[in-house]
């Protein structure tokens, strides 16, 4: 499965050594291309296994993005939290509930039953996760984004008790927490010889006004829920936080990973294979043309004319994703005589965890190898990623949602091979 992570050593160097003094990490050559790293003295990997790191980042902080960049770079094997209580949730729906109202009646089921979710559950949950596989590297997101499950106060209850509780069986390393990026008002400015334009003018700013308040709301929803958790990491000095004033998630996880390679953390866990999924026979020649794949055609191996579920088609497909005889782990799987959208897959499979996944946006490049080393074209894909470390791609203007279908039904289809 590829590398672990070497441990951190401590260093006398001014730029590694875990010190009081913030670090800035300049990236690039421009003045203003500047990420700041803050770390406590006690930052280190531990040498416990399994190796255990938190991270935090609110509404608009780039987590997203840079939690993908540490399960690529690093190795880190992530658990979602939100992903745990939603299903935990979704599994307890009434089987006669429709699909389509699910967020509607977990928001109301919280409302009425607060107590189904707690910190104290959670934490017990990871602990089962690590339970089953106690070696490797492991990112904990413990905060959820959804703002029904922020508002429980059952997860800020007793934080300082529970991480404690956690460290007894896994002690955890550091956490991480990407600072969250201070809005601004836009003044409002007239032009006295087009009253026009400041009407317009007035209409936009108080469409941004209302904007600002909902997002205003979002990130002190946040900053209360994280605050507990922040503290516990600060009063052990083993708190790195990274700076997202800048807005450029290049920056911020340049700086990041800078600092992190600077403490010898240079290994990285492979990723096991890649999949775009191409609609378009268009899309298929494109793919085919510009980088190095083993091309698979869909409709050779299942019948569309039967109008099996998507489910049986990618059981099938997964079957002989695992023949040995590829070369390589990077699959184009051609999709375009195949009529498939979201309303195809089943009742059953909508009640699994499939809308949990994260969907990203991403280049082709990072993922597979191109034909010619001149190829200049950087084609923009979304990407879904699985515990596992495989990689699903599909085309930007892909429904997000049925990425996220495809996405597991291919991971459990090849878990349970």
């Amino acid at each position: 499965m590829g590398c672990g992570l070497s441990r951190l050593r401590k260093s006398k160097s001014r730029r590694t050594a875990a010190v009081d003094d913030d670090t800035a990490i300049a990236i690039g050559h421009e003045k203003k291309a500047v990420a700041t790293i803050h770390h406590g003295k006690k930052v280190r990997l531990l040498p416990d296994e399994p190796k255990v790191v938190f991270i935090f980042g609110g509404p608009g902080s780039k987590k997203g993005t840079i939690v993908n960049e540490l399960i690529h770079t690093f190795g880190f094997t992530l658990i979602n939290a939100e992903r745990i209580i939603l299903h935990k949730l979704v599994a307890n729906l009434s089987e006669n509930k429709e699909c389509a109202d699910s967020s509607a009646i977990l928001r109301d089921l919280l409302k009425e039953q607060p107590e189904l979710v707690s910190l104290d559950w959670v934490m017990q949950e990871i602990i089962t996760q690590l339970n089953h596989k106690p070696k490797g590297f492991y990112l904990i997101d413990i905060l959820p984004n959804l703002k029904v499950l922020l508002k429980l106060q059952g997860l800020m209850k007793n934080v300082q008790e529970e991480l404690s509780m956690l460290e007894s069986k896994y002690p955890v390393s550091f956490g991480i927490n990407i600072e969250k990026t201070v809005m601004k008002r836009h003044s409002l400015h007239s032009d006295s010889q087009n009253p026009k334009k400041n009407k317009a003018a007035e209409n936009n700013t108080q469409s941004d006004e209302a904007d600002f308040s909902r997002t205003e709301k979002r990130l002190n929803l946040y900053a209360n829920a994280v605050e507990p958790y922040l503290d516990y990491f600060r009063q052990l000095d083993n708190l790195i936080s990274v700076d997202s004033s800048s807005g450029k998630v290049d920056l911020m996880w340049a700086g990041l990973r800078d600092f992190l390679k600077s403490n010898d953390m240079q290994c990285r866990k492979s990723i096991n294979t890649v999949i775009y999924f191409a609609f378009t026979p268009e899309e298929c020649h494109f793919i085919r043309d510009m980088y190095v794949v083993n091309y698979l055609r869909l409709s050779e191996y299942v019948d569309p004319s039967e109008h099996i579920s998507p489910e049986k088609m990618f059981h099938t497909l997964c079957s002989h994703l695992n023949q040995p005889h590829f070369e390589n782990r990077n699959f184009l799987i051609d999709m375009s005589d195949i009529n498939i959208n979201i309303q195809s897959f089943n009742q059953t499979s909508a009640k699994k965890p499939v809308l949990f996944f994260e969907v990203t946006n991403s280049v082709m490049k990072k993922y597979m190898e191109c034909r010619s080393r001149d190829a200049k074209i950087s084609k923009e894909v979304k990407t879904v990623i699985s515990t596992e470390n495989e990689v699903y791609l599909f085309s930007k203007h892909t429904n997000s949602n049925l990425c996220k279908h495809i996405a597991w039904c291919i991971t459990h289809y090849q878990e349970n091979l």
